[in-house]
């Protein structure tokens, strides 16, 4: 979001739930994170300096495959279409709820499996995101990123 004083109001509820939050105030900025660092979901405004949240949202699908929600004014049904056809995986239109956008970050985070700690479990395996860690019962090493990152990607989608 562009809007300073949405990001903070939003990011300290967000933070007050448990998980952490890293905020971007512009497409461009948060890609150029995206480099270096890894994150469970995006809240992003369609609304943005530069790049749209549209063309943002269909690069965070396509490049880093991570869930999106989309944050916006913009209520128009063509709108929504245009997010749902560029892959975001929920639209929340402003105003709106804080505690209502955690339990909807929640239930994306649970389709993808993903929980508050950064982890994914899979039978009796554990990919921890925030170290590149797979553990088993007995046993536990780290993965290059890209490795890491391959397995998670299809941990995450079982059964496709």
């Amino acid at each position: 979001d562009d809007d300073s004083k949405i990001l903070e109001y939003v990011s300290n509820y967000i933070s007050r739930e448990g998980l952490d939050v890293v905020t971007q105030s512009s497409a461009e900025n948060a890609l150029s994170y995206l480099d270096t660092h890894q994150v469970d979901i995006a809240i992003v405004d369609v609304m943005m300096p530069g790049m749209s949240g549209f063309e943002l949202c269909k690069v965070l699908k396509e490049d880093f495959e991570m869930p999106v929600i989309m944050l916006t004014a913009r209520d128009a049904l063509s709108d929504k279409e245009q997010a749902y056809l560029t892959g975001t995986d929920d639209y929340v239109t402003k105003p709106f709820e804080v505690k209502e956008l955690i339990f909807r970050i929640k239930a994306v985070l649970k389709r993808y499996n993903i929980n508050a700690n950064n982890e994914l479990k899979v039978g009796n395996l554990t990919l921890n995101q925030a170290y590149l860690e797979l553990q088993s019962s007995t046993k536990s090493m780290n993965l290059p990123n890209k490795e890491f990152q391959l397995l998670f990607l299809l941990a995450s989608h079982p059964k496709q």
